[in-house]
């Protein structure tokens, strides 16, 4: 492959003195070399920002380090939005890692069907061990094209699943519709920037089979149970915001799947903030939540949902919020799931 075009990679930093090494590591084992790297220390309180210089200088990387006030993750995104000089972009986080066919693979194919757009499969993990063998695979890739239109769709309804960590994008659309990451949010302010994101771009979407973004299970993430807990009021307000300007954006753009799917925009949030809730909180919280949100007319749209499982959780939370919280604990908390 000749002229390859450059990539810009942007990571904020928050306090990962234990794993940012592991990142730089797996970009510095890219089979695709033409990168920079963008790091923002979102105003680090431990040694991160020493522990990236450290490395960094002895790699061969390119690399441009920042440092702020802590401002949040979505705003040091935004930096390095400003920053990049690249063609293409990724955003990553800095407990993360990366497959070293991650840039190639999503370059290529993106190259291939001339697209806007690209993303790849992702592999959770909680030690370094665990990500090993999915680290050491060199799989043929495995991808296709799909209808960009839809999957715009059921990312909005949560039918279809991946994160803004997963994707290549182009640099020249967020530049040309000054694309950024809402800062007054704190959940679900990647999903508003990828969809928004996907409305301009012209082409089909590639899909890559292969696993080769590597995510971090993290106990304190801002969607870990205790923090929503703890946040109850601002997760519930902020997820249903979000969902509520997502919805709006598509209504003011053309999409054929809008009819099918946008009913159920809303309520499909409300059911994973009752799903949540189900699982993690205590029954108080739970029913002033119903009630507050008006989850059960809301969830009840799902019933007709075109996704079987959906539909079965929409049903049985309609007919009791009692009898869907004490099957849902049963079968999730018993098998352990977290």
């Amino acid at each position: 492959m000749v002229n390859l075009e450059l990539i810009s990679i942007v990571v904020p930093v928050y306090n990962s003195e234990k794993y940012i090494v592991n990142l730089l590591e797996s970009i510095n084992s890219q089979k695709y070399k033409n990168i920079e790297l963008i790091i923002i220390d979102d105003g680090s309180t431990d040694s991160s920002l020493g522990v990236i210089n450290e490395y960094l200088k002895k790699s061969n990387l390119i690399f441009d380090v920042t440092s702020q006030s802590n401002a949040g993750p979505s705003a040091a995104r935004n930096v390095g939005i400003e920053k990049a000089k690249g063609e293409w972009m990724v955003f990553i986080d800095s407990d993360d890692l990366l497959h070293p066919n991650y840039l190639f693979d999503l370059y290529q194919v993106a190259k291939r069907y001339d697209a806007d757009c690209s993303f790849c499969g992702t592999k959770y993990f909680e030690d370094q061990s665990e990500a090993i063998n999915t680290l050491l695979k060199n799989e043929e890739c495995k991808y296709r094209e799909l209808d960009l239109e839809k999957v715009i769709m059921e990312l909005a309804v949560a039918k279809k699943k991946f994160g803004h960590c997963n994707m290549l994008y182009r640099k020249s659309i967020i530049d040309s519709f000054n694309l950024r990451y809402p800062t007054e949010y704190k959940y679900g302010e990647d999903l508003e920037f990828l969809i928004k994101y996907l409305c301009h771009c012209n082409r089909n979407i590639i899909e890559i089979d292969n696993k080769l973004f590597l995510q971090r299970k993290r106990s304190q993430s801002l969607t870990s149970k205790e923090n929503i807990s703890e946040n109850l009021d601002e997760f519930i307000v902020h997820s249903i915001d979000t969902k509520e300007r997502i919805k709006g954006y598509l209504e003011n753009i053309t999409n054929k799947h809008f009819e099918k799917y946008g009913k159920y925009i809303i309520p499909r949030v409300i059911l994973s903030i009752i799903k949540n809730l189900a699982l993690y909180s205590n029954n108080q919280d739970y029913n002033k939540t119903i009630k507050k949100i008006n989850a059960r007319n809301a969830i009840r749209t799902l019933i007709s949902y075109p996704d079987k499982m959906i539909s079965i959780n929409a049903f049985i939370f309609s007919l009791s919020p009692k009898i869907y919280k004490f099957l849902l604990r049963k079968i999730f908390l018993k098998s352990g799931v977290n």
